[in-house]
């Protein structure tokens, strides 16, 4: 309710920035889709400008439309949801107990960026066709893959890319 009270204390004005700070911290799963339905409404109803400061990234990645992203008081990128949706790349994620093998297979099928190779020795694709296709390629020079799983990272992962983290 504390946080429902104070953003309408902050509408009585007719603000046209909002600054929120954790809009939806500690709020049970109703409230935190009622906060960002509250919040959706503002912007297209009102055009209202709202600013969010958050730590929780998949709840900003559902809401926000425009991100800043600081590390230690530093702005270290900024970029749209559009421009964010190309670093959160879908992807098949390819292993096989043949690990030279099945790079060769992808070093002679793909184009270099569309797919890369882990230091794990698995095989991210970016650029696919179907899945099952793939899968038929690889079965067709006798290789079977151990892992082949379609992935998407995510906003948090793409975070951790830019802070230098080894998570990823």
């Amino acid at each position: 309710m504390k946080q429902r009270l104070g953003i309408a204390i902050a509408l009585l004005n007719e603000p046209k920035l909002l600054i929120l700070d954790e809009p939806t911290n500690g709020l049970d799963p109703v409230g935190v889709v009622e906060i960002r339905s509250l919040l959706r409404s503002l912007m297209e109803d009102r055009q209202l400008t709202i600013l969010l400061s958050s730590h929780n990234l998949p709840e900003m990645y559902q809401l926000a439309t425009q991100y800043i992203i600081i590390h230690k008081g530093k702005i270290i990128n900024q970029l749209s949801l559009k421009a964010l949706d190309k670093q959160t790349q879908h992807y098949l994620r390819i292993a096989s107990k043949q690990a030279e093998k099945l790079q060769q297979v992808f070093a002679k099928t793909y184009l270099k960026g569309e797919y890369t190779v882990q230091k794990n020795q698995e095989v991210f694709l970016y650029q696919y066709e179907e899945p099952e296709q793939v899968m038929k390629n690889l079965l067709a020079e006798n290789i079977l893959p151990v892992t082949f799983v379609e992935q998407e990272d995510t906003l948090e992962e793409y975070f951790l890319s830019l802070v230098g983290s080894d998570s990823r």
